[in-house]
């Protein structure tokens, strides 16, 4: 039976929801959900997701020069070599994008939206690529801006009193687990079985599973940070409410739980997320088995 951290506590909501790039080194007041949202819808409404087709050279030259601003040039590739690179899929099909940008922060990629947004492009955003079983870093059509959140790697904190982990997307389950053999932990992730170099967020907004009572690791995250297609910024359960006692432990807040929006979706780009850790055992054992003949499969799940 999974036990699953959790803390009570009083606060009272103040809603701070979304932050406009406009707003971030203003300390100005956040705009509510209601006030972002709807815009996108009506523009898809009236005229669908950016489409490639649809987009001038002229415009991604413009739209080239402000994301360097944004990330220099060492941070987007053009060229059609690096953008092949990006056309490895496991599926028999493949695509290729336009260009491929690199944030380092949420901040940065907060304007690599809005410029996406202004300019119509349509984007496909990756955590590392490297998701085997679950997906890759195809977008779903040709000449689309990829987002690659590789850079942002780094391991925001690791709490050993309450067994969490608060991550940026470029994180891979090699690097957490290293990480918390190397300093001495106590506590140890769960996996899936993608590999190493498989980015944690993006398997978890995959909803992938993996191999202990934790595997189900959408049910055991909170607490997203997420940059949304019109370049404001957003945040989860009681993430949402400044010096939570709560938002790392408990994924619900007040009102309407958000936190499913951005799983398998393209509602927005997770740029940091908590993920819940398990003490580590004195040893863990896998084993198999076969079960020769079919008539008795039965009898064994009720064993089992």
């Amino acid at each position: 039976m999974t036990t699953q951290p959790f803390l009570l506590a009083s606060a009272q909501p103040s809603f701070p929801l979304l932050a406009p790039v406009a707003d971030i080194a203003s300390n100005s007041p956040i705009h509510p959900l209601s006030r972002s949202i709807p815009d996108r819808t009506v523009a898809s409404r009236e005229s669908g997701r950016p489409n490639a087709n649809a987009v001038e050279s002229s415009t991604w030259e413009i739209a080239f020069r402000a994301l360097q601003n944004v990330v220099s040039e060492k941070g987007l590739l053009v060229d059609r070599a690096n953008c092949e690179e990006y056309s490895t899929c496991t599926l028999p099909g493949k695509t290729i994008p336009r260009c491929i940008v690199f944030p380092e922060s949420r901040v940065e990629t907060q304007h690599v939206l809005q410029i996406a947004s202004q300019h119509r492009l349509p984007w496909h955003a990756i955590s590392r690529g490297k998701n085997w079983g679950y997906g890759d870093a195809c977008a779903a059509t040709d000449g689309q801006l990829i987002i690659d959140l590789r850079r942002m790697d780094r391991i925001v904190e690791v709490n050993e009193q309450l067994a969490y982990a608060v991550i940026e997307p470029g994180v891979t389950q090699g690097q957490l687990a290293k990480y918390l053999r190397d300093t001495g932990s106590r506590l140890m992730l769960d996996v899936t079985g993608a590999g190493p170099d498989a980015s944690i967020v993006g398997n978890t907004l995959q909803r992938g599973f993996g191999h202990t009572p934790y595997g189900d690791h959408f049910a055991h995250s909170c607490n997203y940070e997420v940059v949304l297609p019109n370049g404001d910024f957003t945040r989860t359960g009681f993430g949402t409410i400044e010096n939570s006692q709560v938002a790392h432990v408990y994924p619900y807040g007040i009102g309407p739980v958000t936190q499913g929006l951005f799983s398998q979706s393209q509602a927005g780009v997770v740029t940091r997320m908590t993920i819940w850790l398990m003490p580590r055992p004195e040893s863990v054992v896998g084993f198999g088995f076969r079960v020769q003949d079919e008539q008795h499969l039965a009898e064994v799940i009720e064993i089992l």
